[in-house]
């Protein structure tokens, strides 16, 4: 099978079977003869560019000194299987992983609230993701897409708690929620990962309100 001359993407998309697998049901699919290759596809076609605004969580977080590593594999957490994916941002300590993901992640829910959302002229919105989705958002909730949700789904069965700042949001808020908590830590607090995601939604909700308010 391994003989066969498959692409990178190819090896690529093997490499995210396999790992699946192996975390889901607990396959030992490391040990097959491909796996290395399938992984060193994976890693090389994983290396993008970082967006500008991951590049800035990145820096606010340095400023803050805030122990964290970026743009690489997860590492395993005792008890649970090896996620094997890569992420923008890891917070070993708090086992958290923040995704930076911006509009082409993101997918538009027609169901029937949107139907039914007087400002949203279905009949016009036309165009690829990042197109259409910083209007759409504005409006009603977009959720992620299939691969964007599948990662998610995948790190969390890891152990690893997952927040996603997506475009828009101020990632000020988020690297002083993350401050907070590991000073909560230091302090002897019973704080976890997942208070850092209800700080930082507090701060933008507000944000939120305030600009509609000023519009009315």
């Amino acid at each position: 099978f391994w003989n066969q001359n498959f692409e990178e993407m190819e090896f690529s998309m093997l490499y995210h079977l396999c790992t699946s697998m192996r975390v889901f049901h607990g396959l030992a699919m490391h040990k097959l003869a491909g796996w290395q290759m399938a992984l060193r596809c994976y890693v090389d076609g994983s290396c993008r560019v970082q967006s500008r605004h991951c590049r800035l969580l990145i820096s606010r977080l340095r400023l803050e000194r805030i122990s964290h590593t970026h743009t690489c594999i997860v590492p395993g957490l005792e008890g649970f299987p090896e996620a094997g994916v890569q992420a923008d941002v890891i917070l070993e300590r708090l086992r958290l992983v923040i995704e930076v993901d911006g509009f082409h992640k993101m997918t538009i829910p027609l169901d029937k609230n949107v139907m039914e959302a007087p400002s949203i002229d279905l009949h016009s919105i036309c165009g690829v993701a990042h197109e259409v989705v910083p209007d759409v958002s504005k409006v009603v909730e977009c959720g992620m897409n299939g691969p964007a949700a599948f990662k998610r789904r995948l790190l969390q069965k890891a152990g690893w708690r997952v927040i996603t700042l997506a475009s828009g949001e101020n990632e000020e808020y988020l690297t002083t929620a993350v401050s907070k908590t590991v000073q909560g830590m230091e302090d002897g607090n019973t704080i976890s990962g997942d208070d850092v995601g209800q700080q930082q939604w507090q701060p933008q909700q507000q944000q939120q309100q305030e600009q509609e308010q000023a519009q009315e």
